[in-house]
């Protein structure tokens, strides 16, 4: 099922902060992904439409950015988010795994991705793809991990729908499927010993604001 995963480009486990996912939520949602029905007609409508709607800069849904809710508990700083269209946003991360790895969301906070209206999910899914090939090309990737944790039980620890992307190269881990153990060891249990030279999170420390506003700031010119 990992390497399964690994060619679906479709990462449910845990990354940053965020709560590790269990290996059966994982399952679950691999399995959806790959065995999902075809877009209605509607569906892929309303996708063509946001497709020449959906702004070209990432300052143009509302001409400037403002901060942002993350669930109940935490607010992205404007200075610290780099892409937003109408309903979705992108910010930088506290504690990546890998360098670009970075966070989308929409802006309306909810726990679940079938809480979404039809526009919001389009929404958030394109900019999803336009995020993931910039932070691809910055980065000189080949390749991305782009993760989702649909629920507290697949190991979502925020409660508001998001999306990690994670630039990839080849040979950044040894073991191509070694990024799940990764994921998986992040915060899921800080104290045991990691599988990779990866530190656990107890041990990672946060990036300063300013070096997080100064790569954000630096990502918007991209948009």
């Amino acid at each position: 099922m990992r390497k399964e995963a690994g060619r679906l480009s479709w990462l449910i486990g845990t990354c940053c902060c965020i709560g590790a996912s269990s290996a059966a939520g994982r399952g679950v949602e691999l399995a959806r992904a790959a065995f999902a029905p075809p877009p209605s007609p509607l569906l892929r409508s309303n996708i063509s439409r946001s497709l020449q709607s959906t702004p070209q800069s990432g300052m143009a849904a509302s001409g400037s950015f403002s901060d942002l809710a993350f669930g109940p508990k935490i607010t992205v700083p404007s200075s610290h988010i780099f892409y937003q269209s109408v309903h979705s946003a992108a910010f930088v991360n506290l504690k990546p795994i890998v360098p670009g790895h970075v966070l989308v969301v929409p802006k309306r906070s909810v726990p679940r991705d079938n809480q979404l209206t039809e526009e919001e999910s389009t929404d958030l899914w394109l900019s999803v793809r336009k995020v993931a090939a910039v932070i691809e090309r910055e980065h000189g990737a080949s390749a991305l991990n782009i993760a989702m944790q649909d629920g507290r039980h697949a190991g979502q620890s925020v409660p508001h729908v998001h999306f990690h992307i994670l630039p990839r190269k080849g040979g950044d881990f040894d073991n191509n499927d070694d990024i799940y153990d990764a994921i998986d060891n992040f915060d899921a249990n800080p104290h045991s010993k990691p599988k990779l030279e990866v530190p656990p999170d107890s041990e990672r420390k946060h990036r300063t604001s300013e070096d997080m506003a100064q790569e954000a700031a630096h990502l918007r010119t991209l948009f």
